[in-house]
């Protein structure tokens, strides 16, 4: 997924990636067995806040790398190396 590129809102990309998630089996709930007690528990597997952080990181993280390739570009321009 490259909500950078692609232009997605938060909204898009949490149900585009909630939907890939589910499909790979890490979302929605599930039955787990408690390490502590062996019972089998139904637990909810991701969520919105998690996408969520997903989403910031990556857009961060897109916007850092532009920022590089822009400075290293600047530098090579100045120095004609």
């Amino acid at each position: 997924m490259d909500a950078s590129a692609e232009g997605q809102t938060l909204r898009q990309f949490q149900k585009s990636l909630a939907l890939v998630l589910q499909k790979k089996g890490w979302w929605g709930v599930k039955p787990l067995r408690d390490p502590v007690t062996g019972d089998i528990v139904e637990v909810q597997l991701g969520s919105p806040r998690h996408l969520r952080v997903i989403y910031d990181t990556n857009m961060r993280t897109a916007r850092a790398t532009g920022q590089w390739r822009r400075i290293q570009c600047g530098k090579r321009s100045i120095t004609g190396n």
